[in-house]
């Protein structure tokens, strides 16, 4: 006959059907943006058509610019239409057509705050955005992106 095992206590408690959950709602008030302003985000871009690496180390590093990206940027409500200019700052330069693909998940993540809720990477195909793209040489081992927004 096998011997049962006394049953542990666990901390965690389960709701009941008795229990209701307690929602919380609430509404973010924030002012619209009335001047034009830039953000500088410390964050490596590299050119994704000639990076050749595992898919987990190209995810890791596409999510950890999104993150950096919305960090920085305030929650308003961003008026439009507007004209966004992202310049890439880095030792190094690209030719044109791999700066925009170096920046694709930055555009991204500002079209995602400028428009929250839609489906990913459809936010930033809105025609009251003008995306503009640019890049400076910097200093050895300087790498960021800054992001300026200019309103009409």
């Amino acid at each position: 006959m096998a011997k049962e095992r006394p049953k542990k206590k666990s901390n965690i408690k389960a709701a009941t059907s008795e229990e209701k959950a307690v929602e919380v709602k609430g509404t973010l008030s924030v002012k619209p943006l009335a001047d034009n302003f830039t953000v500088y985000v410390p964050i490596a871009t590299v050119s994704e058509a000639n990076t050749f690496e595992h898919w987990t180390d190209k995810h890791r590093r596409h999510k950890k610019q999104k993150e950096r990206t919305h960090l920085m940027l305030p929650a308003q409500k961003y008026p439009l239409p507007c004209s966004i200019n992202l310049t890439r700052i880095s030792p190094r330069n690209l030719d044109g057509d791999n700066l925009v693909s170096s920046m694709k998940h930055i555009r991204d993540a500002v079209a995602e705050k400028i428009h929250p809720g839609l489906a990913p990477g459809r936010a930033d195909d809105d025609p009251l955005i003008t995306w503009n793209y640019s890049q400076e040489k910097g200093q050895p081992k300087q790498q960021g992106v800054r992001i300026s927004f200019i309103w009409s």
